[in-house]
């Protein structure tokens, strides 16, 4: 009987606590529904989330990026091609010829490579291009080519009809403003494998993809502020008078062809600041100190 009495005093008592526990929960889930969170705070919250991201993508992400492709070894075989097929690799100075090879391996990275008309892609063709295109940007930096995507080779000189013509015209190379690079192989390697004065393509093709940097390609390629009327006026003069000896059809020292456009000229200078850079400074002295601080090389050390 004492039992009994026991276990139904054990059994009251348990009824009470679990009540208790049960008011207890209830006013808790009481006190937590009544303060919702603010939902500003989750806008501002994933807002953070958001630009913290984008400032990682932006900023330490291509940072990483290019550690991490510049600490693979440089083939070999790479190495080999380009002291074969780039007869300027070894009359550049030591620390020049380091970061050739750097911005060789970033460039070939990022830009892909297309054969056309027979053409198979490999390592011999990418990397001379890539040697020689790179030049252009030996005191500059990989970023001056973020814009170029594609370059497609020919095995030699090819036919393309002229938009406003009706008949198909001989090339060596275009430079499209979406970031696309047409070359003539044969073209390439013989540019590359000697120094024609006054002549290489791919010089030529990758000046324009620096002039189209600003999205106008009219021989004016970003500047500082203080340099822009400088340039403006030298090099507006040189071209009005390369266009006065070609009409009449007078020798020049720079290839008519640069009469064209203001565009066309910049490429033709830039072929002879760093083919012939002597007698380019000889003919014209003003347009080769403004070379010299845009490309920030001086290519007469290398002869």
């Amino acid at each position: 009987m004492a039992t009994a009495k026991r276990a139904s005093t054990l059994h009251i008592i348990l009824r009470i606590k679990l009540q208790s526990a049960h008011q207890k929960a209830k006013t808790c889930n009481h006190s937590m529904s009544a303060a919702p969170i603010d939902p500003s705070w989750v806008v501002f919250s994933i807002f953070l989330l958001i630009t913290a991201v984008s400032l990682i993508w932006l900023f330490w992400y291509p940072v990483w990026k290019i550690k991490r492709i510049l600490k693979q070894p440089f083939p070999d075989h790479w190495l080999s091609i380009m002291k074969n097929n780039n007869v300027i690799y070894d009359k550049l100075p030591v620390a020049l010829q380091s970061r050739l090879r750097n911005l060789v391996q970033l460039f070939i990275h990022q830009i892909h490579f297309y054969g056309t008309e027979g053409i198979e892609m490999n390592d011999e063709i990418r990397v001379t291009i890539a040697t020689e295109a790179c030049i252009l940007i030996l005191g500059r930096t990989i970023d001056d080519y973020a814009k170029i995507k594609t370059i497609i080779v020919y095995p030699s000189a090819y036919f393309t009809q002229e938009e406003d013509e009706h008949q198909n015209s001989v090339r060596l190379g275009e430079s499209w403003h979406n970031g696309r690079v047409l070359l003539a192989w044969n073209d390439v390697l013989n540019n590359s494998q000697s120094i024609i004065a006054g002549h290489n393509v791919t010089l030529h093709e990758f000046a324009h993809q620096l002039d189209q940097e600003d999205g106008y390609s009219d021989g004016v390629p970003p500047l500082p502020s203080g340099i822009v009327d400088t340039w403006v006026k030298a090099f507006a003069h040189r071209f009005n008078e390369l266009t006065e000896l070609a009409e009449k059809h007078h020798h020049s020292f720079l290839n008519p062809y640069g009469a064209t456009n203001p565009a066309e000229f910049f490429a033709v200078t830039t072929e002879a600041f760093f083919t012939e850079p002597f007698a380019f400074e000889k003919h014209y002295p003003k347009l080769f100190e403004l070379m010299q601080g845009f490309y920030r090389l001086d290519p007469r050390e290398w002869r």
